[in-house]
């Protein structure tokens, strides 16, 4: 497949992204989503468990268009049950003294404005954004690596090796920084760097197109052969993709192989045609249903996007529940993964789109399946572990919550949503009187937020039933500094 465009990279569907087909800077599947991190959650009759699933975790990290529109009345409804779609549980975490304001100057807002300019390819606007959070919050992983992207993107090396470097000391393991020095080292000429670089992160499961880059590194270096073995790599991993089959035929010239030159120029000349007949049909079919009755569009959706190709039913189902025809959504969805198992964009774009729904027990099978194939990826990790929460499935949400919060420790929503499991399930062994099981889960939960007086003083009387008088009178101290 050709470059990915930024939204794909976050973890927007090949096909949506191909509203952007020309060129562009990948970044990492980290918000995975139908639009750059805008996923459309609303409050269900589901209890006080989904009501604060809503209120600590989706509202404030999958806000889009949806949640504008229902913000109103979802406030109204948080509010009446004790709860701030911002701070979460009142009574259980803060006093509202304490309690943490989020306004249009938060860092967490300036992010999202930062990755709204991202998203439409507007670099510029986006760096002020990124920069302004980082001011706030110098521990933001998410800003700074955005800030590299968007430097990246209007050829400032200098400014986004610095962010890069930066994310790699903060996150050792973070493959898309990597990723982009490599490429950075590429822009500017540095090939046994970049090529160093670019062979670590190809190691392992492709992080972008680094097998790409890494071949034209080679072949810039006048090494053909490396470049020849290296791009085939490239073509298996990613057969649609026509860059990869101009440069092979441009390596192919260069080593005398003229009779393979001219078949791969042949078959990159085929590709970029069928990929700029599907970049037409997305964009005709997203404006079908921007300016056409809901049934007529979908209809029209349908006979753009149909067929097998994976890329362009992921496509028709990204639109469709972008424009909340989840119902119709889910089919094409569905198909994509059931042609392509190992495709990550169509088993989570089919599980969020049930979770849209409400429809959880279906959720849960293309998430765990997502999750398998990117481990890395915060969004279906989180996403999954919202839907084991919904379930009421608090061990497999522990799982999945504990995974997403190792992600991302600094990501105070996740640590208000473990928290939260945490608390339900030590109170459930506490109320069974199994104090000895429960105590593991009330440190833990103490561990994140150390000033709920609540769980101390339960604590202290799990310790007093176990006979550990020295700790128990610990907690009860605690328990009082915190009043």
């Amino acid at each position: 497949m050709p470059e990915r465009s930024i939204g794909e990279e976050r973890g927007v569907s090949a096909g949506a992204a191909a509203l952007k087909f020309e060129p562009s800077v990948p970044t990492p599947f980290s918000t995975g989503a139908w639009s750059n991190r805008k996923r459309a959650i609303g409050l269900t009759n589901g209890g006080l468990r989904y009501l604060l699933l809503v209120a600590m975790f989706l509202f404030p990290l999958f806000n889009g268009p949806c949640v504008s529109r229902a913000q109103g009345s979802a406030e109204k409804a948080l509010e009446q049950n004790g709860l701030s779609s911002h701070g979460g549980a009142r009574d259980f975490f803060t006093s509202p003294a304490q309690e943490k304001k989020f306004t249009s100057q938060s860092p967490e807002a300036l992010l999202e404005s930062g990755l709204k300019a991202l998203g439409q390819d507007r670099y510029e606007e986006a760096i002020p954004f990124f920069r302004q959070a980082l001011e706030l919050d110098p521990k933001l992983l998410m800003a700074r690596y955005d800030l590299g992207v968007a430097y990246f993107a209007v050829g400032k090396y200098a400014e986004a090796r610095e962010a890069f470097e930066e994310v790699l000391r903060l996150n050792p393991e973070h493959l898309f920084a990597a990723y982009f020095l490599g490429r950075v080292d590429l822009a500017e000429g540095d090939l046994d760097q970049a090529i160093r670089r670019l062979e670590a992160v190809s190691k392992g499961k492709p992080v972008a197109d680094e097998l790409y880059y890494l071949g034209s590194a080679y072949f810039r270096k006048g090494e053909a052969d490396k470049a020849i073995r290296t791009l085939k790599q490239a073509a298996i991993a990613k057969p649609g993709d026509y860059r990869i089959h101009l440069l092979l035929a441009r390596c192919y010239q260069k080593s005398g192989k003229a009779s393979e030159g001219r078949k791969e120029y042949e078959l990159s000349e085929k590709l970029h045609g069928t990929y700029q007949t599907k970049a037409r049909e997305i964009i005709q079919c997203q404006q079908s249903l921007a300016s056409k009755p809901k049934e007529e569009a979908e209809t029209e959706c349908r006979r753009l996007l149909g067929g097998d190709d994976p890329t362009k039913l992921i496509s028709q189902g990204v639109l469709l529940a972008q424009y909340g025809l989840y119902d119709h959504a889910v089919i094409p969805l569905a198909k994509a993964a059931g042609i392509d198992p190992e495709d990550y964009e169509a088993q989570f774009n089919l599980g969020l789109t049930y979770f849209k729904m409400k429809r959880y027990q279906e959720a849960k099978k293309p998430l765990e399946a997502a999750v398998t194939l990117r481990p890395e990826s915060y969004d279906a990790v989180a996403l999954l572990g919202s839907v084991f929460f919904s379930l009421a499935d608090d061990f497999g949400a522990l799982r999945q919550l504990r995974h997403a919060h190792q992600l991302r420790p600094d990501d105070e929503k996740m640590t208000a949503l473990l928290f939260e499991e945490l608390r339900i399930i030590a109170q459930h062994y506490f109320a069974q009187k199994h104090y000895q099981e429960s105590v593991p889960y009330f440190e833990e939960a103490l561990s994140l937020r150390p000033d709920v007086a609540e769980l101390h003083s339960q604590l202290a009387l799990a310790y007093t039933a176990l006979g550990e008088e020295t700790k128990a009178a610990r907690e009860q101290s605690a328990a009082k500094h915190q009043f």
